[in-house]
């Protein structure tokens, strides 16, 4: 039914749904590469998740630079990577 909206084909609208699928796109895209070379690893939910929410803590609640949260985002799943095995 929401192709007969009018609102539902223009540019924002596309645009906004296409920007919130993108980040479940992209652990799908790497799940994908994953079960294709035979392993099958559960926890890149779970880490994309943890990952996630200590980047948006260092930037609401310390107030970080942009670029020093997402590193230490990025550092933090690196480091939680192994013990999730």
């Amino acid at each position: 039914m929401s192709l007969l909206s009018p609102y539902f084909l223009k540019p924002d609208n596309i645009f906004n749904v296409l920007r919130g699928m993108s980040t479940i796109g992209i652990m799908a895209i790497g799940q994908t590469m994953v079960i294709i070379t035979g392993g099958i690893d559960l926890s890149v939910g779970s880490l994309m998740a943890v990952s996630s929410m200590l980047t948006a803590r260092l930037l609401t609640v310390h107030n970080e630079n942009a670029f020093v949260a997402v590193l230490g985002g990025l550092l933090f799943g690196l480091l939680l990577e192994p013990l999730m095995d």
